[in-house]
């Protein structure tokens, strides 16, 4: 995935005066974290405001540090999948 991000111009004031410039500006979106419940079916345990990049760490790092998973997990138990939306499956 590559980072997104755009430049925008933006004005700064100092004590000087003001003046713009282009900055780049980092894009943040919800990003809803789902698992299934007893029955099989999804629902939502977080909804997080981040970049859409590094999916796999924001979801390890969340489970683990809510306690819904124990600290010894591994990168293999993750798998990003194609879709028209983001998706990570923890297994």
């Amino acid at each position: 995935m590559t980072r997104s991000s755009h430049q925008t111009p933006l004005q700064r004031l100092t004590t000087t005066g003001a003046e713009i410039r282009k900055e780049n500006i980092v894009e943040e979106t919800a990003v809803d974290l789902l698992a299934l419940n007893d029955v099989q079916e999804l629902y939502s345990f977080a909804t997080l405001l981040a970049t859409p990049n590094d999916l796999v760490e924001l979801l390890a790092g969340h489970i683990v540090s809510e306690g819904y998973t124990s600290i010894n997990i591994h990168r293999d138990s993750f798998k990003m999948k194609d879709n028209e939306h983001y998706v990570v499956e923890y297994h």
